[in-house]
């Protein structure tokens, strides 16, 4: 482990997909062949028309089930990636079976959402905090990802007791849109943006309140790029 320089209570450890490979390279494997090729797959076939036009840049008309569909996508996505490190998993299992058995997103559960403008320079990339909070208004355990796929950036945020307020704080400061917990499928986010401002959307949880932190960070550059 090593400090990254933003306070003595930031930790920072790469996680063992950090590195010189190729994204198809790396696997997690933390899930089971029946889940996998079951309702993963499944879930992944429904949604994978109207994902391709999100991270293409574009945002399509859904009816409401589909856009549900593209919600439990992205929670499904950050169920598994927190697994890169094993030391930062904070999702708990009941929740986990949950979502598996029912399809809802757990309570708690925060997703926001803009475009992406940088892709060219970093076109797949992802932080993943775990917060470990010593003080109010975070209890723990509770986690941010946030991730970068093509023209799309996603943030996920979840604690057992909710971030609702950090939520709205973060749509105000950053324009982003909530994505989650919306009644109707939302519309196209106003603002797209870049790295820098990715890593500052990523980071803002745990800077802000001080906490101490177990961060899991990878970063994956285009593969034009790769030596």
């Amino acid at each position: 482990m090593a400090t990254s320089g933003r306070g003595p209570d930031y930790i920072e450890q790469m996680g063992f997909l950090h590195g010189k490979r190729k994204p198809i390279d790396h696997s997690i494997e933390v899930v089971c062949a029946e889940c996998n090729q079951g309702w993963m797959s499944n879930l992944q076939g429904r949604t994978s028309r109207n994902w391709i036009e999100l991270v293409g840049g574009k945002w399509p008309e859904m009816a409401p089930e589909e856009w549900k569909d593209v919600v439990r996508l992205i929670v499904l996505t950050t169920m598994v990636v927190e697994w890169a490190d094993s030391a930062s998993v904070t999702i708990s299992q009941e929740e986990r079976v949950s979502f598996r058995l029912t399809q809802e997103v757990p309570p708690g559960w925060f997703i926001l959402a803009s475009g992406y403008h940088d892709f060219e320079n970093t076109s797949i990339a992802f932080n993943h905090f775990a917060l470990s909070a010593v003080a109010p208004p975070v209890v723990l355990p509770a986690q941010t990802t946030c991730f970068v796929i093509g023209k799309l950036l996603v943030l996920c945020m979840s604690s057992k007791i909710g971030l609702g307020d950090i939520a709205n704080e973060m749509q105000r400061r950053f324009k982003l849109r909530r994505i989650h917990p919306q009644v109707t499928v939302p519309q196209h986010p106003d603002v797209s943006v870049g790295y820098l401002h990715f890593d500052e959307v990523s980071s803002f949880v745990a800077k802000k309140h001080g906490n101490k932190v177990h961060t899991y960070r990878q970063k994956h550059w285009p593969a034009a790029n790769w030596s």
